[in-house]
């Protein structure tokens, strides 16, 4: 627990050294700087032992009776095709588990990293909500999801370019390591969304349906799939009463309504300038459009996330679906940081964020030290 304390200290000093920069107008050399972010946690998820993380021995176990297949033949695992796929290339070139870990890891982080230089308006603030919102214990347990995630990530560029085929291309590709995946193609349409009081209402009025229909809901999607019906049973659909899920419901609310009260949402509505012969005119409208586009994403992904969240008090099950939609947190914090700058109590409500999430890794770390077994943290060569 020590080690995951000192990072959270450490990423909170790399938000003073880039704001003192910002505040400086000194430039920050970008690539360098993500490294320096992201690197630590890559090591720690790279190297980490097969008893870290509650699914990494399962990993550590199909991997070695994978890698004895074929590479284009039937499989006895029930993984999803392109993990196994995956699994037997890598071992095909001569990759042990470690080999393995450290190229899906690699991968992870370095989308990750591009999406933060590509989208974030403060790059440290990204990293501090990467690791205080558990994405980074998450890398180190759910793999499959991470690396599903991973090609949904590389699809937002082609939400703002409003290119819908080779949008779902990529959340098809990440269906084939995460059939649950396939849930991200509903954010697309938020994104042409105005919001408005009438339609927060009829969200709200959508997220306490799901929790009422919330078993109805779940096995219409596993008859559609064909998929997770094991699950039923499991302690993943069961009512979890603890203040560590209560207070992520809480989280989610407090950024939704921050989002919401800042009018973030309205952004999106901004003045066209006078059209004029030099085609500036035409730029500004582009410029504009891929904001609103931008800005509808971030916000819906918080929207969508908390309806999940409350339905997430039936079933633990849930936060698995909710992170394909949370993981765009790391963009959309510092969007409502870079905000709420401008209003008169900016300092005030940035600090209160910055708390939020301390407060949110502390409660894990206090109540749920072991909830998704990265404690005690030992490196793979210590097994």
């Amino acid at each position: 627990m020590f080690l995951y304390i000192i990072l959270s200290i450490y990423y909170v000093l790399c938000i003073l050294i880039e704001l003192g920069l910002k505040n400086k107008n000194k430039k920050i050399n970008e690539n360098f700087w993500i490294f320096i972010l992201l690197f630590p946690l890559f090591f720690l998820a790279a190297f980490r032992s097969v008893n870290v993380g509650n699914d990494t021995y399962n990993y550590f176990r199909s991997f070695n009776l994978i890698s004895q297949e074929s590479l284009f033949s039937s499989t006895v695992s029930r993984l999803e095709i392109g993990y196994v796929f995956l699994v037997r290339f890598l071992s095909k070139l001569g990759l042990n588990y470690l080999g393995f870990q450290v190229v899906v890891n690699l991968f992870i982080y370095y989308v990750f990293g591009i999406t933060i230089k590509k989208y974030s308006k403060f790059y440290s603030v990204s990293a501090f909500v990467f690791f205080n919102m558990n994405m980074f214990f998450q890398t180190m347990n759910i793999s499959r999801a991470y690396l599903a995630i991973s090609f949904l990530l590389l699809s937002i560029k082609y939400i703002i370019d409003r290119n819908f085929i080779k949008f779902l291309i990529f959340v098809l590709i990440a269906t084939l390591f995460h059939t649950s995946a396939i849930v991200f193609l509903i954010i697309y349409p938020f994104t042409y969304l105005k919001w408005t009081y009438k339609k927060f209402l009829i969200f709200i009025f959508m997220s306490i349906s799901v929790s009422l229909f919330f078993n109805q809901i779940i096995e219409l999607f596993i008859q559609i799939t064909g998929r997770y019906e094991g699950y039923l049973s499991s302690k993943y659909f069961q009512f979890e009463d603890n203040i560590a899920r209560y207070f992520y419901l809480l989280f989610q609310l407090v950024f939704f309504i921050i989002g919401l009260f800042s009018r973030y949402y309205k952004l999106n509505i901004l003045p066209i300038a006078n059209k004029s012969n030099n085609g500036i005119d035409s730029i500004k409208k582009l410029n504009i459009n891929e904001q609103s586009i931008k800005i509808n994403l971030w916000f819906s992904s918080t929207a969508i996330t908390l309806l999940i969240a409350i339905a997430g008090l039936k079933a633990t099950i849930m936060s698995r679906i909710g992170i394909y939609f949370s993981t765009l947190y790391i963009i959309y914090i510092p969007e409502i940081i870079n905000h709420i700058k401008t209003l008169k109590i900016g300092k005030l409500l940035t600090f209160v964020i910055l708390i939020l999430l301390l407060f949110y890794f502390y409660i894990i770390m206090i109540y749920r030290p072991n909830w998704i077994g990265v404690i005690p943290y030992e490196f793979y060569w210590n097994n």
